[in-house]
């Protein structure tokens, strides 16, 4: 997977927007599902994780990274395309599952 800060580094032969080398981390799905990540040369990975969801064929997964002074966290799916009903499908699960995510309201005094 690549970052898409190289994006914006330049085109042409000599440009150092090669993502393959520069910006880029792989996923690992292990044994039990579980993501883990390791970064190549330059992108400036923290740590990150999630799990891989066999029945909807998609990643649940975060990572943080350095961006300069910050300290920045991603998160969110990825999955391969899908179209009409399938789509309508894994968009109302995603949604369920941000919901579940959710903190609870503070009970009023």
């Amino acid at each position: 997977m690549y970052h898409f800060e190289n994006e914006s580094a330049g085109d042409g032969p000599n440009a150092s927007n090669n993502y393959r080398r520069l910006k880029t981390f792989k996923i690992t799905v292990n044994e039990n599902n579980t993501l883990s990540y390791e970064t190549y040369q330059d992108f400036p990975l923290i740590e990150g994780g999630g799990t891989y969801n066999e029945e909807w064929d998609l990643f649940d997964m975060w990572y943080t990274f350095q961006n300069g002074n910050n300290v920045m966290r991603v998160e969110g799916f990825l999955y391969r395309d899908r179209v009409n009903e399938d789509l309508r499908l894994l968009r109302n699960w995603i949604e369920a599952q941000r919901l579940l995510r959710e903190p609870e309201p503070e009970p009023e005094p």
